[in-house]
């Protein structure tokens, strides 16, 4: 909805989803030849640059959420995504958290 607070909810069959929804916003994980590796390492490791929230992209999008329902174990589970710089404000935000982060 244009100028409203929306939020991306995304339920999974199972609790690997978490990962999978941390990846689409932040990139999939790489090896960064081109940079610097930490002490110790061969291999810098980081972000790609094909997630919904890198740089500049898609910024109207500010929060995202996952969840896990099994009604069956009486078992959720479910996180919340803040996208850096949020512009939203913090009761909005704390609301969100409140209703969908577990952890």
């Amino acid at each position: 909805m244009p100028r409203a607070a929306n939020l991306i909810l995304i339920c999974t069959l199972d609790t690997e989803g978490e990962d999978e929804v941390d990846t689409a916003l932040h990139g999939s994980h790489v090896e960064r030849w081109d940079e610097h590796p930490a002490k110790g390492s061969r291999v810098a490791h980081g972000r790609s640059d094909d997630g919904f929230w890198q740089a500049n992209q898609m910024i109207e999008s500010q929060l995202a959420g996952w969840f896990w329902l099994a009604p069956m174990h009486e078992g959720y589970q479910g996180k919340l995504w803040v996208r850096q710089m949020c512009s939203l404000p913090e009761d909005v935000v704390h609301l969100a958290s409140d209703l969908f982060a577990t952890g």
